[in-house]
């Protein structure tokens, strides 16, 4: 009992915790205890179950293109035939036999280009630490930066020459200065260069089908500054979120994109960049 006393009397002072079974036995286990704390649990790192994705350009431009996946698999080098030109036609003639003429048809090739998306590492501990799915979510970020590159070298194929280029005729501005190296200032989209681009379509009768103008948002917001406010209103009339079409302009479908193809302008030509060249 005195050795049970005086256990007790020591617990007190050091924060001793005691197990007392039997007259004779005494276990005690030292625990230091810090005045005014508590015993907590182990904290854990918290981890939301969904990962926050990158963002992508729109390509909802693409869905307009001629689909021709059945040539992909067939060769390398697609060949588009081109119909020669139409027969001449003659009023009223009174001479006869006329003279036959073949028609020279002609051909547009275009090489099928190969994207490759580069392997990834994922360590297998990663299943058990991350509390989402990374396998997952690796797989389908690689698969959205492919069909956006891609669709960059698509915007890059169909660039037209130097001689089919108008350049805007707005008041300066350095918005569009993209690259970091550029310096100065350059002429903003509007409305005027717009009704240049539907002369020159009307002229070379391509009236016809779809026609698509895909600017960038820096483009599109000075030519949306532009217009009249009865303009705006018919402009924006025909929007449509789902395929990213955000209005109609002169019989053009406009879509808007944050980059779209960039040209260089050497010696007076305008020769179009390839951003995805790595020489």
């Amino acid at each position: 009992m005195y050795i049970a006393v005086m256990a007790v009397s020591v617990s007190s002072l050091f924060g001793i915790s005691l197990y007392i079974t039997g007259p004779a036995l005494l276990i005690a286990s030292v625990v230091p205890m810090p005045q005014g704390s508590t015993l907590m649990a182990l904290q854990k790192e918290i981890w939301q179950k969904d990962i926050v994705d990158n963002l992508y350009k729109d390509n909802g431009f693409a869905e307009r293109a001629f689909n021709a996946d059945s040539f992909v698999l067939a060769g390398k080098v697609v060949h588009i035939p081109v119909a020669g030109a139409p027969a001449v036609i003659k009023k009223n003639l009174t001479t006869f036999p006329q003279t036959a003429v073949n028609r020279a048809d002609s051909e547009i090739t275009y090489a099928l280009d190969t994207y490759y998306a580069l392997p990834r590492q994922i360590q297998d501990i990663e299943k058990y630490e991350l509390s989402y799915d990374k396998r997952q979510s690796v797989a389908g970020e690689d698969e959205k930066q492919l069909i956006q590159d891609a669709m960059e070298g698509l915007l890059y194929r169909w660039s037209p020459s130097s001689a089919n280029v108008i350049e805007t005729d707005g008041g300066a501005s350095a918005l569009d200065l993209i690259d970091g190296t550029a310096t100065g200032s350059r002429k903003i989209f509007t409305r005027s260069a717009f009704k240049s681009i539907a002369k020159k379509f009307a002229n070379a009768n391509l009236n016809s089908g779809m026609k698509t103008a895909l600017l960038t948002a820096n483009h599109y917001y000075q030519f949306f500054e532009s217009l009249s406010e009865a303009e705006r209103t018919d402009v924006g009339r025909v929007a449509d979120m789902a395929t990213g079409k955000v209005g109609r302009y002169m019989g053009f479908d406009i879509f808007m994109r944050s980059s779209v193809t960039r040209y260089r302008k050497v010696a007076g030509v305008w020769t179009v960049v390839d951003e995805q060249d790595e020489d």
